[in-house]
């Protein structure tokens, strides 16, 4: 078996959670959600919910990439296959299809961008 890459610190860990989990889809909406559902007010329910959803699946996936020693997926695909499903094997579908999705919405992103600085250089 291959030695796995760990990370150096837990700051590094924590900092590479924080970036996969917020994304910039959440920076670029996050101002527009506040102003369009109360200001300030928004902000405490949406605390709440970020923290007890957000927490309770970064937990489910610790729990499955550490019980498996591996990623989250290779910790599904074994819960499946202990329960004798087959569902296990379609894993990789969804990853592939998640990233065809953000995929689609950067190339819209980038295409807005080359658009807008090409206006304001001419």
């Amino acid at each position: 078996m291959k030695k796995r890459e760990h990370f150096t610190s837990r700051a590094g860990f924590i900092i590479s959670c924080i970036g996969a989990a917020v994304g910039l889809g959440n920076i670029w909406m996050f101002p527009y959600r506040l102003g369009q559902n109360g200001g300030a007010v928004f902000l405490i329910p949406y605390f709440i919910f970020v923290l007890l959803l957000g927490s309770t699946g970064l937990i489910a996936e610790f729990a499955f990439g550490r019980a498996s020693q591996g990623g989250s997926l290779t910790g599904i695909k074994r819960a499946f296959e202990k329960k004798g499903k087959k569902g296990g094997i379609l894993l990789g579908v969804i990853p592939a299809v998640g990233l065809a999705g953000v995929f689609m919405f950067y190339n819209v992103v980038v295409g807005w961008i080359i658009k807008y600085f090409t206006l304001s250089v001419t």
